[in-house]
């Protein structure tokens, strides 16, 4: 059993120092990071390069999310789309980050060829990625991504691996969630990627990220099914109290 926690993004502990002083935080605490794009793929190649040589020294280990201006389902969007995944997944190979995770699209009017868009361009880039492509489930009825969609398309695109977010599944679910049966489904898959955090909704639809004592929903179950399975499993924290919160979920599945 491995359970690595980490955060998304600068730990508040170092904001505003840059992206080394975060690296050389999350050695000393015993961390793993999600490395954000949300706007924009912001790290060179050259500082990819120097960053993975300092990570030789420090063994953090790396994750990305590709910027959310994506949507595979909508042919207007979808090459500049896969172009920040491709840019994402370039910086993931340099910098030694194992996954680069996406948010893929919105159904628009027609749910049966948005999931058939995205599944076509997934399968494209997955020959293209150098590492995983990890689809996120989603928070909103709108988007692409409840966990059997994104099963199936995993069965399609060789490459292409779930990544549970398990409060989006939460709050799209309106405040269900069976962490047992969706871990599960997961048994192929010799890791699973993953989020957590606290999160607010109304009618099946996420709001705003919740700080883990919320229990909305409760982390407490779903590390007993994580010791129990003896699993082998990355949880990146997105609590808005970020590495406070990171630290609570460490402990627990340290006991």
């Amino acid at each position: 059993m491995v359970a690595r926690v980490g955060i998304s993004g600068i730990p508040h502990s170092v904001a505003g120092e840059g992206f080394e002083a975060a690296l050389r935080w999350f050695s000393k605490n015993g961390l793993c990071e999600e490395i954000q794009f949300v706007r924009s793929v912001w790290m060179t190649p050259e500082k990819a390069r120097y960053f993975a040589g300092l990570n030789k020294t420090l063994g953090v280990t790396l994750s990305i999310h590709a910027p959310y201006y994506i949507n595979l389902a909508n042919p207007a969007k979808v090459a500049a789309s896969k172009a920040r995944i491709l840019s994402s997944a370039k910086i993931a190979e340099i910098i030694g980050a194992d996954i680069v995770v996406v948010h893929a699209g919105f159904y628009g009017g027609d749910k049966e060829k948005a999931i058939g868009l995205i599944t076509k361009a997934c399968k494209e880039l997955a020959r293209e990625m150098p590492v995983p492509l990890g689809l996120e489930t989603m928070g909103r009825q709108a988007q692409f991504g409840t966990l059997d969609e994104i099963l199936a398309l995993c069965e399609e695109a060789k490459g292409c691996v779930p990544v549970l977010d398990f409060s989006h599944m939460y709050a799209r679910n309106n405040g269900a969630i069976d962490y047992g049966e969706a871990l599960d489904k997961m048994r192929r898959y010799k890791h699973v990627h993953s989020h957590f955090t606290g999160v607010n909704f109304a009618n099946g639809n996420e709001r705003n990220h919740l700080p883990i004592g919320s229990k909305q929903p409760d982390f407490a179950p779903l590390a007993r099914e994580i010791l129990a399975r003896k699993l082998d499993i990355t949880i990146i924290c997105e609590s808005p109290f970020l590495e406070r919160d990171a630290f609570i979920m460490k402990r627990m599945l340290e006991k």
